[in-house]
């Protein structure tokens, strides 16, 4: 309502993002909204939409669609796919930490999906991202994502004492592969 009441212009998916991030604070979410307007270069009746993928890079935030690759690759056991999506988003200049937290997140859905909860408004998602976790969900025992969720808890507890965040990303995800 308030890009529309400002008379911007912002794709709905750009909106799914910055509430996630914003994780319920509607003063992070208009400050995120501004922050995006503000670098967009986008002014008040311009006739220049705000893309999903504006916003994101804009706010460094990971595409959802990351998320569902790596683990489609996973269940696939494609090492070299989850790999090439590791350096896709480290040449994108995302936060690997912000990444694996995001992971953890995907992992808890994916459980919560499987175990019959409707996440779509717990998580604000997108009637596509909720799908993607769904399709993804089916492919996993509750067992396994039990045990991925164990991976990626560990892997960001031990980030704290640690350099080199990739490498650690990438043996945690292959971890994953083996499961």
């Amino acid at each position: 309502s308030i890009v529309k009441k400002e008379g911007y212009k912002i794709a709905p998916g750009a909106l799914y993002p910055l509430a996630r991030v914003a994780d319920g604070s509607m003063r992070d979410a208009q400050s995120l909204l501004d922050q995006v307007i503000s670098f967009s270069g986008s002014h008040e009746g311009s006739s220049i939409e705000i893309s999903e993928e504006d916003a994101l890079s804009i706010l460094g935030i990971v595409p959802f669609e990351s998320y569902i690759r790596v683990m489609n690759f996973i269940a696939d056991t494609d090492v070299k796919g989850v790999i090439e999506e590791v350096d896709r988003i480290v040449s994108l200049g995302i936060d690997l930490s912000r990444y694996i937290s995001g992971l953890i997140d995907i992992v808890r859905s994916l459980r919560l999906i499987h175990n019959g909860i409707d996440v779509k408004g717990i998580l604000a998602l997108a009637d596509d991202e909720a799908a993607g976790l769904k399709n993804v969900a089916s492919v996993f025992n509750d067992e396994v994502l039990s045990r991925f969720f164990s991976i990626v808890t560990e892997l960001s507890a031990g980030l704290r004492f640690a350099t080199g965040e990739r490498v650690y990303l990438e043996m945690a995800l292959l971890d994953m592969i083996s499961v």
